[in-house]
């Protein structure tokens, strides 16, 4: 197969693509040898190299000695790094994000609401229970609050709409941390908090997508208020 010399790389690299999509090519599964696509593009191993290279540095395959190129699993870093370059370069994205977030995490606890499993309901009940536990210890109660909004993602059933919100949450982690310092800083207010978990879960357990998303809109609602104004 003869390609324009321009963009050779970036040509093979768009073939891959497509070869693995025709050829239903699973997480793990591995891409021909170098030698074999060497003979199929008839060009040089340097080429296909830069090619391999190019799909591994945007997340789609890895590159092990003695394996070749490895087709990744989907997941969350391509998206991190993005989510966390655009807060360094632009002061106003944390405020963008949440307002991604929001209408992310809206959407996914209605689909909660309908799709969880009982497993998964369990799981989020003792999330819940443990972030009560754990009130008056903030770091810790950060990194439940995490696994909260991740597990009512998982329990959506939709792959994408998980990972776009782990990667927002990824890239903000530090910036949130301060937020939440902000809001838990009476026991009224951490209270608040944990209540405001607390519904969110019942209203995944009852099954009301109407009244799950309602929950998680007040959640975000006054968790942006303390970030414009955290007095």
């Amino acid at each position: 197969m003869k390609l324009e010399r321009a963009t050779l790389a970036e040509q093979i690299a768009a073939n891959l693509l497509e070869y693995i999509r025709d050829a239903g090519l699973n997480p793990g599964e591995t891409l021909p040898s170098e030698a074999d696509l060497v003979a199929d593009f008839d060009v040089s191993r340097p080429i296909v190299r830069e090619a391999l290279k190019y799909l591994e540095g945007r997340g789609v395959i890895e590159i092990e000695n003695g394996k070749g190129a490895i087709i990744r699993p989907i997941d969350d870093k391509p998206l991190s790094h993005y989510f966390q370059i655009a807060l360094i370069l632009h002061q106003q994205t944390l405020m963008e994000l949440l307002e991604v977030r929001q209408a992310l995490e809206v959407q996914g606890v209605m689909l909660a609401a309908e799709r969880r499993t009982d497993e998964q309901l369990a799981a989020l009940r003792a999330i819940v229970d443990e972030m009560k536990d754990a009130m008056w210890d903030l770091e810790r109660y950060v990194e439940l609050d995490a696994r909260f909004h991740e597990q009512i993602a998982e329990a959506s059933h939709n792959k994408m709409l998980f990972h776009v919100i782990k990667s927002i949450r990824r890239a903000a982690k530090d910036l949130m941390f301060e937020v939440q310092q902000r809001r838990l800083e009476s026991a009224e207010e951490l209270q608040r908090v944990q209540w405001l978990h607390a519904q969110i879960a019942e209203t995944v357990a009852a099954g009301d997508p109407e009244a799950a998303a309602n929950a998680m809109r007040q959640h975000f609602a006054e968790a942006v208020t303390k970030l414009i104004d955290p007095e």
